[in-house]
């Protein structure tokens, strides 16, 4: 279960940065 958390974790704070870079992309485009 610990394991679980662990993955879960790591994949929504993976996930948020890759959302924040391209975010960052689209706006240093715009």
């Amino acid at each position: 279960m610990k394991e679980t958390l662990t993955v879960v974790a790591g994949f929504v704070l993976f996930s948020s940065l890759g959302i924040a870079y391209f975010a960052a992309s689209m706006m240093s485009g715009l």
